[in-house]
């Protein structure tokens, strides 16, 4: 009696993908899924039950400390480039974003003018944006709120289990909602670590380890006059196989890519899991070449295996609501 007086309080949100744990990694597997299941509709309300390699505790630490550390790097950032644009010098970096953009392309095919869309997108509105803060309501136009967005830091994170291969951790960026762009699967140059299959390559092909290397800066004239330089400046002394990767010296790891050659360096990177184009060149010792992180986390596993490549997996068993 006491309970039918009261009244009945809702609290009914529809499912919201962009929320609760490793909403990157969810997105990524969905489709897979429905590969397997025929159908999206049956993923959706199916009943069943997923199992993945995802380690709970280990992927909340991530999402935790991704945000903790984005968040520290942006104050750096924004200290950096304090009463500055960072395309100041570049204005063509945010004159094609805004151009690419949705609500520039929207007015474009309203048949708006340029000026036209440059009054409209600069007028105030009241709406939700992401910091490293957290989400904020606030009046902001389309374009300030796209030049929050280019400055803000994004990054990727990735754990692999390098005996099986077993995907443990997944973040694809800082927000899923408001930056679902997934920073795992981006390819980027990899710069310096890169350099560990140049050097594993010089080994497998008959390289002494204690084979020194003058640290000197060379001229390639083979190779159109490249000739790599250290990023401190130091250009003294000479060193071992060791000393040239554990220093991250690019003389000596450019001239273990030229007595090596760079499709045998580019065989070993493939053998050990990535899969990326690398151009048949020797500047690539220095990772100018665009490769994602679960690539080079997946490749990386190999070096903690023994050697032994591992292909990653994240999807254990599915079963439906009878349990088969």
């Amino acid at each position: 009696d006491i309970y039918i007086k009261k009244p009945i309080k809702l609290d009914y949100r529809l499912r919201d993908e962009s929320r609760g744990m490793a909403p990157y990694f969810r997105q990524y597997i969905k489709n897979e899924l429905i590969d397997i299941l025929g159908s999206e509709k049956i993923l959706d309300t199916g009943g069943l039950r997923i199992y993945t390699s995802i380690d709970a505790v280990i992927q909340q630490y991530a999402e935790q400390h991704v945000g903790e550390q984005l968040a520290m790097l942006q104050k750096e950032f924004k200290h950096h480039w304090q009463g500055r644009e960072p395309w100041e010098n570049h204005p063509a970096t945010f004159e094609n974003a805004l151009i690419n953009s949705k609500p520039y392309q929207k007015l474009i095919q309203a048949g708006k003018s340029h000026e036209e869309i440059i009054t409209i997108l600069s007028e105030p509105h009241k709406r939700n944006i992401f910091s490293h803060e957290g989400e904020k309501a606030i009046e902001i136009s389309s374009i300030d709120s796209l030049k929050h967005y280019i400055q803000l830091l994004n990054s990727g994170f990735l754990a692999i289990e390098p005996e099986s291969g077993a995907v443990l951790a997944w973040v694809g960026g800082a927000n899923f909602r408001y930056l679902p762009y997934d920073h795992v699967l981006s390819r980027r140059q990899v710069g310096s670590t890169f350099k560990p299959f140049v050097y594993a390559s010089a080994l497998e092909n008959g390289m002494d380890p204690c084979h020194y290397i003058a640290n000197q800066r060379r001229v390639y004239k083979e190779y159109d006059d490249w000739s790599p330089g250290n990023s401190g400046g130091n250009y003294e002394g000479f060193y071992s196989l060791k000393g040239g990767l554990v220093n991250s010296l690019n003389t000596i790891t450019a001239e273990v890519m030229i007595e090596t050659g760079p499709k045998k360096v580019i065989e070993m990177a493939k053998s050990a899991g990535i899969r990326s184009p690398m151009p048949e060149v020797p500047s690539i010792a220095l990772g100018t070449a665009d490769i994602s992180l679960l690539e080079m986390v997946t490749a990386y596993a190999a070096f903690a295996n023994y050697g032994v490549a591992v292909e990653p997996f994240y999807i254990l068993r599915i079963e439906n609501a009878e349990g088969d």
